[in-house]
């Protein structure tokens, strides 16, 4: 997996089936509640533990 931006990571949670937010109601100027993988349940140590983010990646190029 190549290093991603965060316009690509909401791209990617907004086409993911499996996308399920991780609950943490942080607030801040960068509307760190919009959906992204980064604030997903299954986003861990800067990966998804499912696995799909190179899958639905490589559907949107």
């Amino acid at each position: 997996m190549e290093n991603l931006d965060m316009s690509q990571l909401k791209s990617i949670a907004s086409r993911c089936s499996e996308y399920s937010p991780n609950g943490l109601q942080l607030t801040s100027s960068t509307n760190s509640n919009d959906v992204a993988c980064t604030n997903c349940e299954h986003y861990e140590n800067s990966k998804c533990s499912l696995g799909l983010i190179d899958q639905i990646l490589t559907n949107l190029r």
